[in-house]
């Protein structure tokens, strides 16, 4: 699904902004793997390097996976 945008692995959930996570949803979803919702929010807690993962960390992940599979239009690549 094209090239993994620029976003840091290893920061912590609240230091991403909303465009950055709803973009690495939307790459990680891009490789035409059937995956549930939590499938795809623990595939993107791989892809950001996330260890502590609790419930926030998990709401927040999740509000990513539900923005990137609706389309609404961060735009996916990265700001200039």
């Amino acid at each position: 699904g094209g090239p993994r945008p620029r976003v840091a692995r290893g920061r912590t959930v609240g230091t991403y902004t909303r465009h950055e996570l709803a973009a690495m949803a939307h790459w990680v979803d891009s490789d035409g793997a059937a995956r549930s919702e939590s499938d795809l929010i623990g595939a993107l807690a791989d892809e950001l390097g996330l260890a502590d993962r609790g419930p926030r960390v998990d709401d927040v992940l999740r509000n990513a996976v539900r923005v990137a599979r609706a389309g609404a239009p961060p735009l996916w690549t990265s700001p200039p």
